[in-house]
């Protein structure tokens, strides 16, 4: 393998890896949201030990939206 392609390679990696994490997190702040509007209470949620106060909190400002994509 070349130089340019092995640069190519570890550079595809990386934004996969980033994309992986950042899907994830969107995932999480959707069934968060789902949660909440379907009436469960933040420590109801909490019980899953899946997500964290924080993940919960900025789902409940509804900061959800600004990071789904276009």
């Amino acid at each position: 393998m070349s130089l340019i392609e092995e640069y190519g390679e570890r550079r595809f990696q990386k934004g996969f890896e980033k994309g992986y994490e950042e899907g994830v997190k969107i995932g999480k702040k959707m069934i968060i949201l789902s949660l909440l509007e379907s009436g469960m209470s933040a420590e109801e949620i909490l019980r899953f030990e899946v997500f964290t106060s924080d993940e919960i909190l900025e789902a409940e400002k509804g900061q959800v939206a600004s990071h789904l994509p276009e």
